[in-house]
């Protein structure tokens, strides 16, 4: 392969081999031209962002323990193809500091051996730019031990895309307060799969504001348990046209005496 030549490696594939030189060194060019030398792992701090930026793909290898020697300024000028070939060993020996440092156009280079590696203290320090670089085939094997880890802020950056990558798994796992803190949005994006995985209190967790951008579809999809658990201000900060997607399915034999059905702890005429 000519030197220069960029192999592309589609996100969240299995990491493969990478690496080579000595378990100590770094491998860098100065030059285009020139040979590759090697350094010592603590040497290489020293080493340039333009000298680290040359780096060939699958050139850094290094115990874990001589990840700590990278400088956040170094880590930032890393291309996605440079993360990539680092490895999950060492990316989960990275101080939380230098994840926070990838640059957002280099986070699509984490492999899903790498995600998985990623401590609770690593994901709570990724930035709004990181999370929002990821891309929907990163969000989709985001393991859910990582997921909740996520603050409201963070979830915030996720596009409508990532949202709809979700699994069924990764829905189910979110916490109430993580639900309470998706944009109207975001869920209005939520396919069928992923209304059907919302449990009664994650729907109790939704504000007037994401009841009210929920879809006719998906508003046809919820199942009775979750229709009985939408509280009178769910209810009433849905429209008219919303309301009309209720179907008697929703409701069985709920029906109080005066023929009013029974929504949570609301009720709305019944249809005849």
């Amino acid at each position: 392969m000519p030197r220069g030549h960029v192999s592309h490696r589609s996100s969240c594939l299995p990491a493969g081999t990478r690496g080579f030189g000595g378990p100590r060194e770094i491998v860098l060019e100065t030059d285009r031209h020139a040979r590759p030398r090697a350094l010592p792992w603590r040497a290489a701090q020293g080493a340039t962002w333009m000298q680290i930026g040359n780096v060939q793909a699958g050139g850094i290898t290094a115990q874990p323990t001589n990840a700590r020697f990278l400088t956040t300024a170094q880590i930032a000028s890393l291309s996605s193809r440079l993360i990539g070939a680092i490895g999950s060993a060492t990316i989960a020996a990275f101080s939380a500091g230098q994840v926070a440092a990838i640059s957002a156009s280099a986070i699509v280079g984490l492999s899903c051996a790498d995600l998985g590696v990623l401590s609770t203290g690593q994901i709570t320090g990724l930035t709004r730019a990181q999370v929002a670089g990821l891309t929907p085939a990163q969000v989709a094997v985001v393991p859910t031990a990582m997921l909740i880890a996520l603050n409201s802020t963070q979830l915030s950056a996720l596009t409508t895309a990532r949202v709809a990558a979700l699994t069924t798994a990764q829905v189910t796992a979110l916490t109430q307060a993580q639900v309470a803190a998706l944009t109207p949005a975001q869920v209005a994006t939520f396919g069928s799969a992923q209304i059907a995985a919302l449990g009664t209190q994650q729907v109790v967790a939704l504000t007037a504001n994401q009841v009210a951008a929920l879809k006719s579809a998906q508003i046809t999809l919820l199942g009775s348990p979750q229709i009985m658990a939408l509280t009178p201000a769910q209810v009433g900060a849905m429209s008219a046209a919303q309301v009309g997607f209720f179907h008697d399915r929703h409701f069985g034999s709920d029906v109080d005496a005066g023929g009013s059905v029974l929504v949570g702890r609301c009720q709305r005429p019944r249809r005849r």
